[in-house]
């Protein structure tokens, strides 16, 4: 029993959210689309994030993407803390286009379904994450139109 605590204080346990959101400033500017990778360490050590990206497909048609983002990497997490990852569609306004069209390329919605996003630890580890349902009707709208 002791054994099995000790390891279960050495997991790394993430909480993750990925979808998208409207920053609001309150201030009379209108609010800014963007997507949002939101991280809290959950672990009782710290953590640390290298990187976020995206993985579709199942088993060897897997595809995989790293995603491009503001602010410092790596990230350290001590228990509790969070952070957030940000695409801004004011400073990137066709990245969901892009995105759909050059890494996603296919209508079929069972396909659009496999889309994970993933936090990449200093470890090795990928936790892989469901984005939001918002953000996949957005993605597989704009495949559609493209």
């Amino acid at each position: 029993m002791a054994l099995y605590l000790a390891k279960q204080g050495e997991r790394i346990k993430l909480k993750c959210h990925v979808g998208l959101r409207e920053q609001i400033y309150g201030d009379g500017t209108p609010a800014i689309k963007c997507l949002c990778f939101d991280v809290t360490n959950l672990s009782e050590r710290p953590v640390t994030i290298n990187s976020v990206g995206w993985v579709i497909g199942r088993r060897k048609s897997k595809r995989y993407a790293m995603q491009p983002t503001p602010g410092p990497d790596p990230r350290e997490l001590a228990y509790s803390k969070q952070t957030m990852y940000i695409i801004r569609f004011d400073e990137a306004p066709d990245w969901l286009s892009e995105f759909a069209s050059g890494f996603i390329r296919s209508n079929d919605w069972a396909e659009v379904k496999t889309l994970r996003a993933q936090i990449h630890t200093s470890v090795g580890l990928a936790i892989e994450v469901v984005p939001e349902q918002g953000f996949l009707k957005a993605l597989i709208e704009h495949v559609r139109s493209a």
